[in-house]
C-alpha cells in the first residue's frame, strides 16, 4: 500500500507589520516552501505577490517560523518536499 503524502501545515503564524496595516495594504501571498525531512522550512519564495512589497516580505519572513509534518515516500518514510501556502492579510 502507497503510505505517501505531501508536507502538511502544523504550526502557522503570520507577520503582519504595523506600516502595512496602518497603510491599508490588504491581500493574499501565495509562498512556495521546500521542507526538510524535519518538518523544517529550508527555503521559502513568493509563487503569487499581494502587490505590495512589505506584505510579500512579511509572508516570507513567517514562512520561517512554519512547521510542517513533512512528506511521506511510498514506504510512509520522512521526506524533503515542497508545498505552497497561502496567507491572507485583512483588515478586521
Amino acid at each position: 500500500r502507497d503510505a505517501s503524502r505531501g508536507a502538511t501545515l502544523t504550526s502557522y503564524r503570520k507577520i503582519y507589520p504595523q506600516s502595512a496595516r496602518r497603510a491599508g495594504e490588504t491581500g493574499s501571498v501565495d509562498v512556495g516552501v521546500a521542507v526538510g525531512e524535519d518538518g523544517t522550512v529550508t527555503s521559502a519564495w513568493v509563487t503569487a505577490s499581494s502587490g505590495y512589497e512589505r506584505l510579500d516580505q512579511a509572508a516570507l519572513d513567517s514562512a520561517y517560523t512554519w512547521h510542517f509534518a513533512p512528506a511521506l515516500d511510498a514506504a510512509g518514510r520522512p521526506i524533503a518536499g515542497e508545498t505552497v501556502v497561502r496567507v491572507r492579510y485583512e483588515l478586521n
